[in-house]
C-alpha cells in the first residue's frame, strides 16, 4: 500500500514537468537570429521574453513543412537567457541561450564605384558600410587569362600581398594592387554572405576592361589616352599608316 501511495505523489509531482515538454528545439547565433526545429507541423507567431512579463514577436518564417522556423537577424541580440513561445495550440515555451549580436549581412551595404588600371597599379573605388569594417570582406580579381585571385580574412594569395586600402571617409574607399595581371573583373563579398539562397545575399561585381589614364604612357603602345573621359582608347591609323608609341605615322 506504500508503495502505491508513493507511486502516485511521484506521478503527480511530475505531471507538471510532462506538460511542459515542447516539441521543439531552439538555437541562437551570433547574427541575433534564431533557429527553431520541430518535431511536429507548426504554423504560429513567435515570441521573445527576457523577463517573462513583457513578450515582443519574432520577426521570422517557417519553412514549407512549418519544421523549422528562422527569425531576421538582429532580433536577440544580447548575451541572455531569452523565452521564447510559439502562438499556437497548447502555447508551447522553452528557455533559449543567446552569446549576442557580432556581425549580420543584413546590415552589409556594398558597392562598386569604378575599377581601373593605372601605370602598373589597378584600383578599385568602393563603398562599404560594414559593422566590422573593411578588413573582413573577400575581394576576387579575375584576369583575362581566367585566373581568380582573392584576398579576404580566411585565404589571400601572394599575388595580394601589397594590396592597400586607402580611407576616404564617409564608407568610400580605394583599394590599390601594384600588379602585372591584366584584372578584367573585380568583385567584393562576405564568406557568410556570398552564398546565392542565403537570406542576405551579398555580392558586387564591376567588369574593368577600360584603362584609366592622365597621359598616353599610362596605356598600351597601341592605344592613347582620350583626355574626354580619361580612357585607354585604340588608336585607328588609315591604311597608309603604322602605330608607333600611342599615335599613327607614315
Amino acid at each position: 500500500m506504500k508503495k502505491l501511495v508513493l507511486m502516485l505523489i511521484m506521478c503527480l509531482a511530475l505531471a507538471p514537468f510532462a506538460n511542459a515538454i515542447t516539441p521543439f528545439v531552439a538555437k541562437c547565433d551570433d547574427s541575433g537570429a534564431v533557429t527553431i526545429r520541430s518535431d511536429q507541423n507548426i504554423d504560429g507567431k513567435v515570441y521573445g521574453t527576457k523577463d517573462r512579463k513583457t513578450w515582443f514577436e519574432v520577426p521570422g518564417e517557417w519553412n514549407g513543412d512549418l519544421t523549422i522556423f528562422r527569425s531576421e537577424d538582429m532580433i536577440l541580440n544580447d548575451n541572455f537567457n531569452y523565452g521564447l513561445k510559439i502562438d499556437s495550440p497548447g502555447m508551447y515555451t522553452v528557455d533559449v541561450y543567446c552569446p549576442g549580436y557580432k556581425f549580420s549581412c543584413k546590415v552589409l551595404n556594398i558597392s562598386i564605384n569604378s575599377c581601373y588600371k593605372r601605370g602598373g597599379v589597378f584600383s578599385a573605388d568602393f563603398n562599404s558600410v560594414n559593422h566590422n569594417g573593411i578588413y573582413d570582406l573577400k575581394y576576387m580579381f579575375e584576369t583575362d587569362k581566367g585566373l581568380l585571385v582573392i584576398h579576404g580574412p580566411s585565404i589571400h594569395n601572394k599575388e595580394t600581398e601589397n594590396m592597400t586600402i586607402g580611407d576616404f571617409g564617409d564608407n568610400h574607399y580605394l583599394l590599390n594592387l601594384k600588379t602585372k595581371l591584366n584584372i578584367t573583373k573585380f568583385s567584393i563579398t562576405h564568406d557568410k554572405c556570398s552564398g546565392k539562397n542565403d537570406r542576405y545575399y551579398r555580392y558586387v561585381e564591376m567588369y574593368c576592361n577600360k584603362t584609366s589614364c592622365i597621359a598616353d604612357s599610362d596605356c598600351n603602345l597601341n592605344e592613347y589616352c582620350d583626355n574626354r573621359d580619361f580612357l585607354c582608347k585604340p588608336v585607328e591609323c588609315n591604311i597608309c599608316e603604322k602605330i608607333s608609341e600611342h599615335e599613327c605615322v607614315p
